[in-house]
């Protein structure tokens, strides 16, 4: 996670091929074969976005099969998030959200796997705040 890895651009081949590998580390179903049309198209749009921020240097894999993302905007001195895989315990801080909150619910599972409060989700740029959630979706979803 060091700032030379951040600015480093790769090939939007490369990227795709980093997507893959990601995916494939935290066992995202890949196969739009499988997919329906729609799901399809929706899965396309994401992994499109992802790669983007790859090749472009704002994003990037780690040695733990994360992704790193650089924000858009900063948060006070938080510059960079590590994307981290969700462990149980951040679905059970989802029971603490009244029902029918699934965006906070979403927001409590994220925060909790990138080690951060429910609090910065809503702090985030949208810029910021959509690509990480694209992230999560397609593992959710998967």
């Amino acid at each position: 996670m060091t700032e030379p890895e951040a600015k480093q651009k790769i090939s939007y081949d490369v990227a795709l091929e980093e997507f893959d590998r990601w995916a494939h580390a935290w066992r995202i179903d890949t196969d739009t074969d499988s997919m329906n049309q729609e799901d399809a198209e929706d899965f396309a749009e994401m992994k499109r976005k992802i790669a983007l921020q790859l090749s472009s240097g704002e994003a990037w894999i780690n040695d733990n099969e994360n992704i790193v993302y650089k924000l858009f905007e900063p948060i006070g001195d938080l510059t960079e998030i590590e994307l981290k895989r969700p462990r149980g315990r951040a679905w059970r801080v989802t029971d603490q959200a009244k029902i029918n909150r699934n965006v906070t619910k979403n927001d409590m599972l994220i925060a909790q796997a990138i080690g951060q409060t429910p609090t910065l989700m809503s702090r985030l740029d949208g810029i910021d705040y959509k690509y990480i959630t694209a992230v999560y979706a397609l593992f959710l979803g998967s």
